[in-house]
């Protein structure tokens, strides 16, 4: 009875002493820090005094505070701190060190830390790409990258149930490829001419802040997606890591613009972003090596941190399941041949051409897509109406030589798909597919703006998918009117793909090809490239 009743006496005394303390907290926060410092480039980089530097103010600021760090047997202290560097620091110690962790459900925190490489995968989101070795026999075999995905190393720490989930990384959030919508940010050098005011703190007042008492998911990158990360050894380390450092030394009463008492994630997220911008930030050069001015101003290029979530709770909606999206079978797809002896049309001065005609039934004010191929001749795709007026047409979509027609019926009712050729005389085989929207919307300025495409307004459709299996998403503007931008996001606010445009013609349409790893809720995020843009949308799913 005796080391527990001299237990609860300690925690007792601990709440005199830091009243904070007997408010609602963490019971235990479990730190791991991982450094991928078996990379060619970590020294350069200064990824080994990242991962010290984060131990070292996470030990002594807890330590400061009163705070004890688990002793081995792990049956008393408040705080864990697991460091993953060298050969450590790969993709099985991790999932098995999370897969170990004596975590208590709702009531601990786990927080990961990492710096190295990483990286976004247009479909299949950001990874970890950790340095290190197989070993076979005692012997180093050959250099490998092992991914890690920031979805699954999310969802192995949700297994816990923990009170929080934090997850800080610092690395590279670049696709290698010129499909990305982003660019490095560019600021003046006069643009940092008003950075936050940290006055330091004592007693590890914020840490206790940012990790014991945050509730939900916080979950954030060094690098906004499509875009590179740095650091620079001689200027201590990876440069979000820098700022991190600065903000868990500073006093919380500078970030509590609430007035609550205690420093949010949400509140300390915008001087991190500057921080780090103004710590990344490198003037540009012309090719003969001379600055480059605005004005007489420099102007460089920085990084600018991403936030995922920062303090919700994960997203528990039901998603929407296939066949409610579906609602009805699919559309017909027909295969078919354009023949001399078909019905002639013409559809200007000196034009004869051969016709197949498709009779519809359409859903009023309800959106659909019609797309017509062929490798024989150019394609050309019209509606009529019942009254055998035609509606709406399409010759060449994007620069190609098919057909691709987006239509809202006006009213319910019989209409005519008709397939022909815009060169007179063509014959040959087609396809003619027809798609019914499984969402549509407007996109107006009483919208909320999306996170990531700043100052673009965006709808949110949740959609259970089934872990192994093919889907492809399209977002199309109904009236010609919006660049389409669309993201698969998981239940942490990962990114786990997105896209801008169809290609780089003319097709501003967004499409995604998915296979999702877990059967869960997914979220589509229908928003535009551009901002403030307004109008209607469909989005079309099927597998």
């Amino acid at each position: 009875m005796k080391p527990r009743f001299f237990l609860a006496a300690g925690v007792w005394m601990l709440a005199l002493l830091h009243p904070a303390w007997a408010q609602d907290q963490a019971e235990r926060v479990h730190f791991f820090i991982v450094s991928d410092t078996l990379d060619g480039a970590s020294k350069s980089l200064g990824l080994d005094l990242d991962s010290k530097n984060m131990v070292e103010i996470i030990r002594k600021g807890l330590t400061d505070r009163g705070l004890k760090e688990f002793s081995k047997d792990q049956s008393q202290g408040q705080f864990s701190i697991d460091l993953l560097e060298g050969q450590a620091a790969s993709e099985q110690r991790i999932f098995a060190s999370l897969r170990n962790l004596k975590c208590k459900p709702g009531v601990d925190t786990i927080v990961f830390y990492y710096t190295g490489h990483g990286g976004f995968y247009i479909d299949r989101g950001h990874r970890l790409n950790l340095h290190n070795y197989l070993n076979q026999g005692g012997g180093r075999v050959g250099r490998y990258a092992a991914e890690v995905d920031r979805s699954d190393l999310l969802a192995a720490m949700a297994k816990h149930n923990p009170r929080a989930i934090i997850c800080l990384t610092d690395c590279c959030a670049a696709t290698g490829t010129s499909d990305m919508p982003e660019e490095t940010v560019r600021f003046r050098e006069t643009d940092f001419s008003n950075m936050p005011n940290l006055p330091a703190g004592k007693n590890g007042d914020i840490l206790f802040d940012l990790f014991f008492r945050t509730k939900g998911i916080v979950n954030m990158t060094a690098a906004r997606t499509g875009t590179l990360a740095s650091g620079e050894r001689a200027k201590g380390g990876s440069f979000f890591t820098i700022a991190l450092a600065k903000i868990m030394k500073a006093d919380p009463k500078a970030f509590d613009k609430n007035q609550n008492q205690f420093a949010e994630w949400e509140e300390v997220f915008p001087a991190l972003q500057k921080i780090t911008e103004k710590e990344s930030w490198r003037p540009m050069l012309d090719r003969g090596g001379k600055a480059i001015t605005d004005a007489g101003v420099r102007v460089g290029t920085c990084h600018s941190p991403e936030f995922f979530m920062l303090g919700k709770p994960a997203r528990t909606e039901k998603g929407v399941v296939e066949k409610d999206w579906r609602r009805e079978p699919p559309l017909p797809v027909v295969e078919d041949e354009l023949k001399a002896s078909d019905k002639v049309i013409s559809l200007r001065k000196d034009h004869r051409a051969y016709s197949k005609e498709y009779p519809i039934q359409l859903v009023a004010k309800h959106p659909y897509i019609f797309a017509l191929h062929s490798a024989h001749f150019d394609c050309f795709l019209y509606l009529k109406d019942a009254t055998g007026k035609i509606i709406a047409s399409d010759d060449d979509y994007g620069g190609t030589t098919r057909s691709r027609l987006a239509f809202t019926a006006p009213v319910a009712g019989t209409y005519t798909v008709g397939v022909t050729s815009f060169v007179s005389e063509e014959t040959g085989k087609f396809t003619l597919s027809s798609h019914k929207a499984s969402y549509f919307g407007t996109l107006t300025p009483e919208d909320p703006e999306d996170r990531y495409r700043k100052k673009s307004y965006v709808h949110v459709y949740p959609v259970h998918l089934k872990s192994g299996r093919s889907y492809t998403f399209t977002l199309e503007s109904m009236d010609n009117n919006l660049d389409a931008f669309l993201r698969v996001e998981d239940r942490f606010g990962n990114t786990l793909a997105l896209n801008d445009d169809e290609d780089k013609s003319t097709r501003f349409n967004s499409i995604i090809s998915f296979r999702p790893n877990f059967s869960e809720t997914y979220f589509l995020i229908a928003t535009t490239m551009i901002p403030r843009q307004t109008g209607p949308y469909a989005l079309f799913v099927h597998d």
